[in-house]
């Protein structure tokens, strides 16, 4: 048997593994009706490979033709496209014109006849494949021949070419009507996702490290992958490792070894550039024909990219350029080299493009044009977040630079501050010094705002500003002209941060903080607005002015989407509105802020305010209840906390006093705060020492430590008072307030509560640090019931969801329904008085009356029925009921009446009845009795007496009314008799006598009623009074009622008027 053996060329490459290029394949699948496919893209791209293994994922069968790069003819496309139809079809006789120098003139002609006849044989290819089309794009009449191709192409069949060129102009055209499918470098580079699969499919032991330097390097391009993979796996990753040197034979032997020696040099030099225009490649080397060079190059795919805008920018791949750079040497003499690295340096000083200036300028070691390029250029760089590249570049220099020039140490201090602040200040310092003797006013201003923002925010030693707020005054006094407006301002802001924590009893304070507060407002210049803005937040949130702060809240969210603005500016401002969320307990928010913040501090590398927005973290889980997470969250911050932010550390050690002493450990939390307080002291951290001053008072004060908690009290007075921060007001207020509350000194509470809701209310402040529920639930309720900003502590308790059941007394909360009994019954639903009105409504006010009489609680429908429905029979009464309960319900709410088990009942946590308060303020009062609690006993009596607004339902004249009139009545008096004799036993007798009056105004047909209260002004030696009370009585009961008064009181009267007139004779 006879083997025929083919050419190559027209022989597919057979890869035995391939990586599935799955994004391609979806690309050709959505354009399945495009007639060509044009593969182009860079040596090494992977353009064959991808057709290769396209075509076998279809089962295609084709015709492949693969020109090769020696001598060609466009008739061997012919011959070979011929051979392969031959070598699908071994036993078809297909008869294809053969091509013969007679046609030599007239290819065209024989294109469309041999094109029309090979496609009428092909009857089961899809597709006819060009490799290598670059090397016939030379001839003129290639790309006629490919139209015509395309123009004969039957239905079902495409065209692949495959090619390092662009597309060609004259095929443009096909883009119109969707008949081309352009594959280019762009989709043929693999994007940094697919490049990890590609590298992991390659080399499964490559790691992360490895695909990283690998992806940086190649940018997609598939040979430098495999090239430098493959170098991964035989030499590991040493310090001496070099993957480039194949991946620069390759590239010489693919671009380089191919172009002419003008243009290399052209490319060498142009090198010294990562991008460039053609006005700044000419500008370099002189050459006139630099545009069309790039161009070309950019047609050729070799390894440039064209930018398309009004001036093309082009790009150079990093290995090609890397390889030219290395060849440098070779192509110029090392004097002219340096030449065209001076010029190229100034050229891109000229662009702006100061880093890759500043590279040549340090390779040329031309240190002075270095430092000129750095002081213009570092705040613009520091401004966009590359301050560790204005580091670098000033450490690169030779130190004597760095001590000799004031303002090269002040931007090397400014590049410290994101990233060590506390750095920053110490060269400051040196800085100021050094501006001080040269009498450089704006090195003074600029120097003294740098040193004060980088201690704000190293958080670190607050009492390091004492230096700087004293040269505050003198630089006002002796440089009272600032150099510009917005240095002014910067000075001003920072000055009223710094004096704000170390000196708020400056007398400039208040002037500099109304001064910047109407520039903000009235300033339309943004660079001004933004420093204004994040400073003035920063001291109202010190300041818990949180009215104030809303005004600027808007922008700073602004602030914190504008890439545009420094990483710092950002961080900071999401740190201040995760702190105004935090003070309005809305902690959704707070936590999407600090986790911003955090996630900008890892982008960006900026780490001052990781720590802080960690605590703010942790303030989040403490508000909504969460002292596991809140917790776990301090212990991972405090096992990782900078030491040289101890500013940071006394935050994290207060939450922790603060987790301890909400868990109860009060004696925990007491020494945790003293071993604290010195920390803070020692930093110069007020705020944290009036917080734990405040948080210790109320300690000592529930271990009945009474006169130590005093002593600190006192203390947290003179931190507190005479102060316009009203974060020590609260802590102050707070902790006073729970102080006296727990003594059970009511004037001095109600006093002290006065002050901090008034302060909470205004500036909308709902959570602050140290508040425990105990304490703002019993705080709040005692304000609610003696009318202190009952609206706003009731907003306090539901937003922190304190009561799930408010206490039966609270009459001011905000319940759905109130029903009043004592006097005229009275029923309120949502506020509103419902009106008695109308025959409809008189079945269900009668029950309504009757279920409030027989307590609100459980009444059986049974007992209601016989009431109310004494004639009906016993099916048709409780259908009665029924219909009278869901109109009832209709009346007062669908949830003001339960029915459970034959039981009805008024809704606890939607009903508040009058009559409830009075039955259980009258068994505390009982325990007080029992306990003899003096404060309790007189606020609970009080409460009687305010919710006895009358006899019980005093309009209904049932029995079963007048009795628990009766019974009401009874105990009303019997706890009064308890508290007068309670009072008369301590020696209070203004008390006793004021609640016997009260007695005789509730039952003025009594006679021992005045009898008792005469008896107690005559033991009182109060004779005037008591003949007054025994007047009252003559004229109420017998002058107005005809009844007659007992012997008993006539002879108590005739002893009064004999000891007044004996005791006038003595006189």
């Amino acid at each position: 048997m006879i083997i025929k053996r083919y050419p190559t060329k027209i022989i597919p490459p057979d890869y035995t593994r391939v990586f599935e290029r799955t994004f391609l394949f979806e690309l050709v699948k959505k354009r399945k009706t495009a007639k060509v496919i044009w593969v182009n893209g860079s040596p090494g791209a992977g353009k064959t490979v991808f057709v290769t293994s396209l075509l076998k994922k279809q089962h295609a069968s084709f015709l492949w033709y693969r020109i090769d790069s020696s001598e060609n003819d466009v008739a061997d496309i012919f011959y070979f496209l011929a051979l392969a139809a031959q070598k699908n079809h071994p036993r078809k006789k297909l008869n294809l014109p053969v091509f013969t120098s007679e046609y030599a003139d007239d290819v065209e002609n024989f294109a469309r006849v041999f094109f029309r006849k090979l496609f009428a044989s092909l009857t089961e290819e899809s597709a006819i494949v060009l490799d290598n089309c670059h090397e016939l794009e030379k001839y003129v009449v290639f790309p006629r021949l490919i139209q015509i191709v395309i123009n004969q192409l039957p239905d079902g069949m495409q065209l692949i070419c495959i090619s390092r060129n662009r597309l060609h102009a004259v095929l443009k055209r096909l883009y119109t009507n969707y008949e081309l499918l352009d594959i280019s470098n762009a989709e043929l580079e693999f994007n940094d996702q697919e490049g990890q699969a590609f590298l992991k499919w390659l080399d499964p032991h490559l790691n992360d490290l490895q695909i990283q330097q690998i992806q940086s390097k190649t940018h997609g391009w598939s040979a430098g992958m495999v090239l430098m993979a493959r170098e991964f796996r035989i030499w590991g990753a040493t310090e001496d490792f070099n993957a480039e040197e194949n991946i620069f034979a390759y590239l010489s032997s693919e671009i380089l070894f191919h172009l002419p020696k003008e243009l290399h040099k052209f490319l060498v030099a142009s090198a010294l550039f990562t991008q460039l225009t053609a006005e700044m490649g000419m500008q370099l080397t002189g050459c006139s024909q630099t545009r069309s060079y790039l161009n070309e190059l950019v047609y050729k795919n070799f390894m440039i990219k064209r930018i398309e805008r009004p001036n093309p920018i082009y790009q150079f791949h990093p290995l090609l350029r890397d390889l030219l750079l290395s060849q440098a040497d070779t192509v110029f003499t090392q004097a002219y080299w340096r030449k065209l690295q001076h010029k190229a340096a100034m050229i891109l000083v000229k662009q702006d493009n100061t880093l890759e200036a500043m590279l040549l300028f340090q390779q040329l070691q031309d240190w002075s044009s270095l430092k000129e390029l750095l002081l213009q250029q570092a705040s613009q760089l520091i401004n966009s977040g590359r301050h560790h590249t204005v580091i670098q570049w000033i450490q690169a220099l030779p130190s004597k630079y760095l001590d000799m020039d004031a303002w090269l140490k002040y931007w090397y201090a400014i590049a410290l501050k994101p990233v060590s602040p506390f750095l920053t200040e110490a060269h400051m310092e040196k800085c100021y010094q050094l501006f001080d003797i040269n009498h450089d006013i704006k090195g003074i201003y600029s120097s003294w705002v740098a040193a004060v923002e980088s201690i704000m925010i190293s958080w670190d030693d607050f009492s390091r500003l004492k230096v700087w707020m004293n040269r505050f005054d003198e630089i006002r006094k002796h440089h009272h002209a600032c150099p510009s407006i917005e240095l002014k301002i910067k000075f001003y802001m920072a000055a009223i941060n710094g004096l704000t924590i170390y000196d708020p009893h400056h007398p400039r304070l208040k002037t500099l903080i109304r001064i910047c507060e109407r520039l903000f407002l009235s300033t339309p210049m943004k660079t001004i607005k933004l420093l204004l803005g994040t400073q003035l937040a920063q001291y109202y949130i010190f300041n818990c002015q949180l009215t104030k702060l809303h005004t600027s809240a808007a922008f700073l969210e602004l602030i914190v989407e504008d890439q545009a603005i420094p990483a710092m500016v950002r961080i900071m401002s999401t740190y201040l509105l995760a702190n105004q969320r935090l003070f309005m307990a809305d902690t959704i928010k707070a936590l999407e802020y600090a986790q911003r913040g955090l996630q900008l501090s890892d982008l960006s590398g900026i780490r001052s305010f990781e720590a802080v927005l960690l605590a703010t973290i942790v303030g989040c889980h403490i508000n909504n209840g969460d002292l596991i997470s809140a917790e776990i969250v301090l212990q991972r911050t405090i096992k990782y906390e900078n030491a040289y932010q101890r500013i940071s550390t006394v935050m994290h050690y207060s939450y922790a006093v603060w987790l301890a002493a909400l868990a109860g450990k009060l004696h925990q939390a007491f020494e945790q705060s003293q071993k604290t307080l010195q920390l803070a002291k020692l930093v110069h951290f007020k705020i944290a020492c009036v917080s734990l001053w405040s948080l210790e008072v109320q300690i000592l004060a529930e271990l009945s430590q009474w006169h130590k908690a005093e002593q600190t009290l006192s203390l947290l007075s003179a931190a507190a008072i005479d102060t316009n921060n009203k974060h020590n007001l609260i802590q102050y207020h707070i902790a006073d307030a729970w102080l006296a509350y727990l003594q059970q000194n009511q004037l001095r509470t109600l006093a002290a509560l006065k002050e901090l809701l008034q302060i909470l209310h205004t500036e909308e402040i709902v959570a602050f640090f140290g508040w425990r529920p105990k304490v703002l639930t019993s705080l709040c309720l005692l304000a609610i019931e003696n009318g202190i900003e009952e609206e706003f502590a009731v907003h306090l308790l539901q937003k922190h969801r304190l009561l799930a059941c408010p206490p039966t007394y609270l009459e001011k909360w905000p319940w759905p329904v109130r029903i009043y009994s004592f006097g005229s019954l009275i029923v309120e639903v949502e506020g509103k008085q419902i009106e008695h009105s109308g025959k409809s409504q008189k079945k269900i006010l009668e029950l309504l009356e009757t279920l409030v009489i027989l307590g609100g609680r459980k009444a059986p429908s049974i007992q209601l029925t016989d009431i109310l429905w004494p004639d009906v029979d016993g099916d048709l009464a409780r259908q009665s009921l029924e219909t009278a309960l869901h109109r009832l319900r209709k009346l007062l709410g669908k949830e003001a009446i339960i029915l459970n088990s034959g039981l009805v009942s008024f809704n606890r946590n939607y009903c508040w009845l009058d009559l409830w308060a009075f039955e259980e303020t009258v068994d505390k009062l009982e325990q007080a009795f029992s306990d003899e609690q003096p404060s309790e006993i007189i606020k609970l009596t009080d409460r009687l007496l305010k919710l006895y607004q009358g006899p019980f339902l005093k309009d209904f004249d049932s029995g079963l009314g007048i009795l628990k009139q009766s019974q009401l009545l009874n105990k009303l008096f019997r706890a009064l008799d308890l508290s007068i004799s309670f009072h008369e036993k301590k020696g209070e007798y203004d008390r006793a006598s004021l609640l016997l009056t009260k007695i005789v105004e509730l039952s003025p047909l009594t006679e021992a009623s005045y009898r008792r209260l005469m008896s107690h002004h005559i033991r009182q030696g109060q004779l005037d009074q008591a003949l007054q009370t025994y007047h009252q009585c003559h004229r109420i009961l017998f002058e107005g009622f005809k009844v007659r008064l007992s012997n008993e009181i006539h002879e108590l009267a005739k002893q009064l008027k004999r000891e007044k007139d004996h005791n006038s004779d003595s006189k």
